[in-house]
């Protein structure tokens, strides 16, 4: 039988109405349009410029911006913001390649109910770009990242102020500048962020005064602001901050009296305000700050005696306890407290180059764990208690004085290493390095 093949049915297509084809254009016309002046009135919101916030809705940048309007402002703001940076090598923000894939840039979905909208959860919150060769000044546009929780350009070159708007950021919780060419004053506005507890700005050209505003950062932990070129007082208002572990306000030209308020920071653990300017006496309220381990007050103009309160801070529950103290470089009078004795944990001790005099208290043999020992520069007379002797860093033959107990001079120091002109680092004010076995600064903020 013959194959038989399935007729084709020849249809006749009429012909399309000119108004069946136009008007499906212009609805796509439309929405596009509309799209556009969404996203544009999105970027508007941020104060981005609607270029930028047009070329990220090319569904590449951010993917379905429609559904991630929040994403594509702070997508608007990195692009504003590259423009204003350059970095070596580039940075690969770019339209052509995702958000999600962009150098040191964090997006996170956010939870809870302050966030308005659903298309507003996706959000960029960690901006790291640390050693990256940045320079330019910082951009403002970052201000426009309305969820940044943590922005670390430290080891780079930038340069200019630090933006007001950026350091006020509401949800902001790490600012960390260090070692950057920033200039001009820090922003009043850094004590805004309730949720603010690490901040860095060290080692930058910083001027003008600390802002008492860091008075409001009751969750600060850290704050390190040392090699910069801040004057004035301390603000006694930094005592309110009663979370912070560490401060370090050290190589500045900070002038007046150590605040007795700082010694209200229960869970201080390092405080570090050496070569500054600072004048007055040791305030024995310090001893009230129960936690403190370190303490660097070296390299200033200080008068008076040595607190003997100072010698309680031997708390030991948690491990607390006096490590290291240095008060060197000032111009301290009077005796030595023997309540320096009960400091059993401590284990670099510097008193040098002051003009303290009198004998060295018998209880200092209670200080078994010291391992840099340095008193050189005052006038001690007597002898010197043996377990001085046991330190692996000293400068006991500068007090030209004899063991206790015998008439021998106390051993030389063979780990010591003297600097080009002979003298023990504890009686030289030339900066020392941390690599050429010299002293180096009690405490630096990590």
């Amino acid at each position: 039988m013959p194959e038989m093949k399935t007729p084709i049915l020849a249809q006749r297509r009429a012909p399309t109405p000119k108004s069946a084809t136009i008007i499906p254009l212009a609805i796509a016309i439309v929405a596009a349009a509309l799209f556009a002046a969404l996203a544009v009135a999105s970027a508007a919101r941020a104060n981005t410029p609607p270029a930028y916030a047009e070329i990220c809705a090319n569904g590449i940048a951010v993917p379905n911006p429609r559904a991630n309007q929040g994403l594509l402002r702070d997508c608007a703001a990195l692009l504003q913001a590259k423009h204003a940076l350059a970095a070596d090598p580039p940075l690969n923000w770019s339209a052509n390649a995702s958000i999600y894939d962009w150098e040191g840039v964090t997006i996170y979905e956010l939870e809870g109910e302050d966030i308005p909208a659903e298309n507003e959860r996706t959000r960029v919150i960690w901006l790291h770009l640390r050693e990256r060769g940045l320079t330019g000044v910082i951009p403002r546009a970052l201000a426009d990242l309305e969820h940044l929780h943590r922005i670390d350009f430290a080891h780079n070159r930038l340069s200019g102020s630090i933006p007001p708007e950026l350091a006020g950021l509401e949800h902001l919780n790490t600012f960390v500048f260090r070692h950057n060419e920033l200039t001009g004053r820090i922003p009043d506005e850094i004590g805004n962020p309730t949720h603010l507890w690490y901040v860095d700005l060290a080692h930058n050209r910083l001027t003008g005064s600390i802002p008492p505003q860091f008075e409001h950062l009751d969750r600060m932990s850290i704050l390190n602001l040392e090699y910069n070129q801040l004057s004035g007082h301390i603000p006694s208002e930094l005592g309110g901050m009663q979370f912070v572990r560490h401060l370090n306000l050290s190589h500045n030209r900070l002038t007046g009296s150590i605040p007795p308020e700082l010694g209200n920071i229960g869970g201080l653990y390092g405080l570090s305000l050496s070569n500054n300017l600072l004048t007055g006496s040791v305030p024995p309220e310090l001893a009230n700050a129960r936690s403190l381990t370190w303490l660097n007050i070296s390299a200033n103009q200080l008068t008076g005696n040595i607190p003997p309160e100072l010698g309680t801070l031997n708390y030991s529950h948690g491990g607390y306890g006096m490590k290291r103290l240095d008060i060197s470089d000032n111009r301290i009078t009077g005796h030595i407290p023997p309540e320096l004795g009960n400091l059993s944990r401590l284990e670099y001790l510097n008193i040098g180059a002051n003009q303290l005099t009198g004998q060295i208290p018998t209880e200092f043999d209670n200080l078994a764990n010291l391992i840099e020992l340095y008193m050189g520069g005052n006038r001690f007379s007597g002898c010197i208690p043996p377990t001085l002797n046991r330190a692996s860093v000293h400068d006991l033959e500068r007090l030209s004085l004899p063991i206790c107990g015998s008439a021998e001079p106390p051993a030389p120091c063979i780990a010591c290493i003297y600097n080009e002109y002979g003298f023990h680092p504890a009686a030289s004010r030339r900066p020392m390095k941390a690599n050429d076995g010299r002293r180096i600064p009690a405490f630096t903020a990590p």
